[in-house]
């Protein structure tokens, strides 16, 4: 209505076609949504054409004032008072305190600040707190400068300032006297002089907009009404506010007795006593107003001081000026709630009956960010299917910091191609550069590179940036390649010695840095395969026309490293100007517009932050810090040219003046600690101590609060809240926001639904995973657009029968066979459907191989075992010391005593692994044979296999295999080491006859007693029929708990299934999880059965073995 109010003014009461309309608004919102009502059609409700509009800020705004009623010449541009210009004041005049003991808890905090970092961190605090006491406290500053110690209550009461506190009065007066001429420039005197010269009608009008409109604001200081109501003496100014409630309603809150003016805009309520005490107020006003409106009231109160309503009533001849629908449409639950605040309606004792098909207000939990970005969008899919008049355009998702789900929304709504029929259009309003300016994070890295470790993953990513691309010449297509030759050169974190150095390492310490892996590349790609040189290994993948990129990488990581070294000490503002745009034109050569945008603005910046510190008359130097936290905060600071309304769905900050109608309004991410936003305040800020409050003093909770309220209101058909109310690891419940629970306690204290419990009617939790079958069975209320999923569930139907057979193959490889026996679930999903569910593959390591994990272990000894396998006996430890010595070159191993215990453990597990194959050699003259290429026909279906490490002694074989992993467990054997072997052994035994299959490992040997050809021939064609019953639908198998289950119990077969230990079977083959959730699933589906008849002869065979056994 405030909209169609101010259109239908501005339509009647058009100003020249010269003159600018001057519109205060206090976020891009709000501008942005009266521009396209003003360029509505006159049919519409609009003026037919938005032109000519000047959107500022208010306190801009005010400034420009101050300038145009003073003059120019009085008013500079920018003021030395500024946050950022003071900023450097108070810099230097921190370091040259006066020896007064009213500086001492100045000179205490900042005692061993040698490098100034205290020093300006203090002093940005500083400038913000002045920067708050010249708008909310002038009068505190003006007795602060007349040398009077004290500040004034709410109200006006003087009060002196404890001795602890009286440094912010004697370091405002020091500000004063450090600027001289320039001292009566403070925001606050300048007021004064606006004010005075304003009642004196020294006023120059055609320096002032004719008209002046502020709309839609919710909160404004004070000083800013004050400035407003003198102007308002010389233009025509239009206050449009927006007012939850049309009754009178401050008295319902605490702090009535703050306010002073008698004048009352709104009439109470009938039935309200006059002196209404907080104790009695929910007998008289709804809940939610009195809990969330502090804010709203305090500013309201503070227009009443300014009212004079009954004057432009009769000059315009109005009978009424405020505005208030009477009718809000169908009496859903939400209406009913907008209603009973704008009535000031109380709770009732008797509950309201709820329509089951009202849905108005909904409330979902989801299990993350991500998820609760999924469910909206088939939220969203579902209501625009269904209502045809809703339109994109009508829909506001609001979240409590748009940057943090800005990834989220891009990944849900961003990857459809625009020919989908589940494309949306959206916009995302309210980013800040950084959040989706990867050049601009790249540069953040760089100036910051000696407060980091300048891990692979950093340094990655800003190869990655197509300016770095082009500067250094990498190509696209080599990336990949050079990321993997970064690995293999075994770097792990930092530049060089030096850098490290800086991070609290000894000096000296370069393996594991980018310079000790840029020597191995580049002398891999000079010598190739060969020794070491020096303390260098060689790498010798590094080759071919990809190896460019290592001289790409050489350039970046030695401009890098001189700029670590300089970086590393302190220089005056003017030559870090020097050095930072040398170092971007040296490191980035932009090929975008937005990024040539963006150098310039730095470089801009760069000169800004220069005069800045002149102004000042700072002349120190100052550590790199302090220039590069401004200059990426003056890259992004706060204005009204952010996106809003772009077209589509808009996402959006929960912020200010936000109070817009949509038809559908969601709210995500209020979970508890997320919302209401915390704002933490310095203890030496006056203006949070309670006994100093003052009306309309901003705090940022009760602005949330009241961001809420203003949220809920401006839904016309359905408000949506989201929250992430359950835990992903554990599935605990997680609260949702208080204001949420607030919301959620009146629903149920006032109305009533007939099938049970209210909340929870109005209450979807949805699962973890947006694949769960749950959202595509026939029964559930759950729904999903994501045809993706439902098709794999067509693949999988809820009997896990595929309809089409799987025909056996002609050709079959023992690989193959091999594959299916050790995870008969993985073989399912990579043969019959065409996919590996693998694990998120883990981030490259970024620390020193203090530990070996598994992996890396098994990698080593296998590398060892292969190079240590044909050695003579008695060179054999003087070969594994140059073996182990040639991985420690590549990086392999930490330093100092940590590799040494490395290295020993590897040695003694090498070598007692081949003492268990010599013993085992000894046993018979063995012979070792050549590998030969054998194939055995079963059923139609010629299985064959490259056979290596088998030995023979007259009629006997022998398959020998070697493992660098324990074979023994608890004076028994690892059965499920045998795994792989027990295909093989069958295989071999099938087609050579009766055969030993053995392996050895640094514990022990295991074996596989021989077995008779037919027997051999018999348990491999049951074992290709139960890979083929398989692959027509998936068995209740897994490997590793059958034999647990064989050698143990049902206990001990669930524990190593699902147990809470690290490598349970779920967790190692993912597959498994997307049939057998959890061992019951695998029971009822006759798992123990399919265990016993695959599993059983292969136990029946394994024979432990031990050194000194025959």
């Amino acid at each position: 209505m405030l909209k169609d109010l101010l259109v239908e003014w501005m339509v009647e009461h058009p100003l020249s076609l010269f003159q600018s309309e001057t519109l205060l608004v206090q976020s891009n919102g709000i501008g942005q949504w009266l521009k396209f009502a003003l360029a509505e059609d006159r049919a519409k409700g609009g003026a037919g054409i938005a032109a000519n509009i000047d959107l500022s800020l208010p306190s801009m705004f005010i400034w420009r004032a101050y300038r145009a009623v003073l003059g120019e010449e009085a008013v500079p541009k920018t003021s030395p008072y500024d946050k950022s210009r003071l900023t450097w004041r108070l810099f230097r005049l921190l370091a040259e305190l006066p020896k007064e003991s009213v500086f001492t808890p100045l000179e205490e905090f900042l005692e061993g600040d040698h490098a100034g970092q205290k020093r300006w961190q203090l002093a940005e605090r500083l400038s913000d707190l002045y920067d708050q006491y010249q708008i909310y406290r002038g009068d505190w500053l003006e007795s602060w400068g007349q040398g009077e110690d004290r500040v004034c209550d709410s109200q006006g009461l003087p009060l002196n300032l404890a001795e602890s506190d009286c440094w912010q009065a004697a370091l405002w007066r020091l500000i004063g006297d450090d600027l001289g001429e320039q001292k009566m420039l403070a925001r606050s005197d300048m007021h004064r002089q606006f004010l005075a010269a304003c009642k004196r009608g020294a006023v120059d009008k055609s320096k002032l907009p004719a008209r002046l409109i502020v709309f839609g604001v919710s909160a404004l200081p004070q000083q800013i009404l004050e400035a407003l109501h003198a102007l308002s003496d010389h233009i025509q100014i239009l206050l449009c506010i927006h007012n939850p409630c049309r009754f009178y309603w401050a008295d319902i809150i605490d702090g009535r007795e703050l306010f002073n003016s008698e004048r009352r805009r709104h009439a109470n309520k009938g039935g309200i006593p006059e002196n209404l005490t907080p104790e009695l107020s929910h007998q008289f006003a709804p809940p939610l107003l009195a809990a969330w409106g502090k804010q709203g009231r305090d500013f309201i109160r503070l227009l009443d001081r300014f009212d004079e309503s009954h004057q432009f009533k009769s000059q315009f001849g109005l009978n009424r000026i405020d505005l208030f629908d009477n009718s809000y449409g169908e009496e859903t639950l939400l209406n009913q709630i907008q209603r009973s605040i704008r009535d000031l309606e109380p709770l009732t004792d008797s509950k309201i009956a709820l329509d089951p098909s009202d849905e108005s207000l909904r409330f979902t939990q989801a299990y993350s960010a991500q998820r609760e970005v999924e469910i909206l969008q088939n939220e969203l899919l579902d209501q625009l299917a269904k209502d045809s008049t809703l339109s994109p355009r009508d829909i506001l998702v609001m979240v409590p910091d748009v940057d943090s789900y800005r990834a989220e929304i891009e990944s849900a709504f961003g990857w459809m191609d625009k020919s989908d029929p589940r494309f949306i259009p959206f916009s995302i309003s309210d980013q800040s550069v950084k959040a989706h300016n990867a050049l601009l994070n790249g540069i953040e890295q760089v100036l910051s590179i000696n407060e980091s470790r300048v891990g692979v993953t950093h340094l990655l990513q800003l190869i990655e940036l197509p300016a770095v691309q082009l500067r250094f010449g990498f190509d696209v297509s080599e990336v990949a390649t050079l990321a993997q030759w970064i690995r293999d050169a075994g770097v792990r974190w930092g530049l060089d010695s030096a850098h490290r150095s800086l991070q609290g390492m000894p000096e000296g310490l370069e393996q594991n840095s980018w310079l000790f892996g840029l020597k191995r590349m580049l002398l891999g790609y000079a010598v190739g395969e060969s020794d070491s040189w020096g303390d260098i290994a060689p790498l010798s993948s590094v080759q071919g026309v990809s190896a460019n990129a290592v001289g790409g990488l050489s350039k970046l990581v030695r401009i890098l490293s001189s700029w670590s070294e300089r970086a590393a000490k302190p220089l005056q503002v003017d030559a870090w100007l020097t050095a930072i745009e040398g170092l971007l034109t040296a490191l980035f050569d932009p090929q975008s517009v937005e990024d040539e945008l963006l150098l310039d603005q730095i470089q801009r910046s760069l000169a800004e932050l220069v005069q800045q510190a002149k102004e000042a008359a700072v002349v120190e130097a100052v550590p790199l810090k302090v220039v590069s936290e401004l200059l990426l905060a003056n890259i992004d600071p706060p204005n009204l040219n952010r996106r809003f309304m772009a077209g589509g769905i808009t996402f959006a900050t929960l912020m200010p003046m936000r109070a817009i109608p949509f038809r559908r309004i969601y709210l995500l991410g209020m979970q508890d600690g997320a919302y209401p936003r915390t704002q933490v305040r310095n203890d030496f800020d006056l203006m949070a101590r309670p006994d100093l409050f003052r009306p309309g003093d901003r705090s940022r909770r009760d602005d949330d609060r009241y961001l809420f309220l203003e949220a809920m209101l401006s839904a016309r058909d359905h408000l949506g809240i989201s929250w992430v109310g359950r835990s992903a690891v554990d599935n605990s419940e997680r609260p949702a926001s208080v204001l949420v629970a607030q919301l959620r306690d009146y629903i149920d204290a006032q109305w009533q639904h007939p099938e049970g419990d209210l909340l929870k009617q109005l209450t979807t939790t949805h699962p973890l995973q947006p694949f769960s079958r749950r959202y595509f069975e026939s029964d559930s209320t759950l729904f999903s657009y994501a045809k993706e999923w439902r098709a794999s569930y067509d693949l999988l139907p809820p009997d896990k029968v595929v309809e089409s057979p799987y025909q056996q193959e002609s050709q079959l490889s023992l690989d193959a066979l091999s594959d299916f026996f050790k995870a008969p679930a993985r073989d399912y999903f990579k043969t019959r459907i065409g996919a590996t569910l693998l694990r998120p593959r883990d981030i490259p390591d970024e620390f020193e191989p203090f530990e070996h994990n598994a992996l890396d272990k098994h990698r080593h000894l296998d590398h060892l075992l292969e190079k240590a396998a044909d050695i003579e006996p008695e060179f054999l430890e003087q070969e594994i010391d140059r073996f182990i010595e040639q991985l420690s070159l590549s990086g392999q191993f930490s330093w100092g005593g940590f590799a040494e215990r490395q290295k020993r453990l590897l040695k003694s597990n090498v070598i007692a692994t081949l003492r268990h194959r010599d013993w085992v050699l000894a046993e018979q003259a063995w012979q070792r044979l050549d590998s030969e290429q054998l194939a055995l026909t079963l059923s139609n279906s010629s299985l064959s296999a490259e056979v290596t490490n088998l030995y023979q002694a007259q009629e006997n074989y022998l398959a020998l295999f070697l493992t660098p992993s324990a074979v023994i467990t608890k004076g028994g054997p690892r059965a499920d080491r045998m795994l792989t072997l027990w295909p093989k052994h069958l295989f071999i035994s099938a087609v050579k006859g009766s055969v030993s299959s053995r392996l050895a490992g640094p514990d022990g040997v295991i074996e596989l007693s021989p077995v008779s050809q037919s027997a051999a021939i018999k348990h491999l064609s049951e074992m290709m029929q139960w890979r083929l019953a398989n692959l027509n639908g998936p068995l209740a198998l897994a490997a590793r708990t059958a034999i647990k289950l064989l050698e143990s119990d049902l206990a001990g077969a669930k524990t190593e299934y699902e147990g809470e230990r690290e490598g349970n079977e779920l967790e190692r083959i993912s597959e498994l999880e997307a049939l057998w959730p959890t061992f019951a699933d695998l029971l009822v589906n006759g798992f123990e059965s399919h265990a016993q008849a695959l599993y059983a002869p292969m136990l029946e065979s394994v024979n432990l073995w031990r050194e000194g056994q025959r």
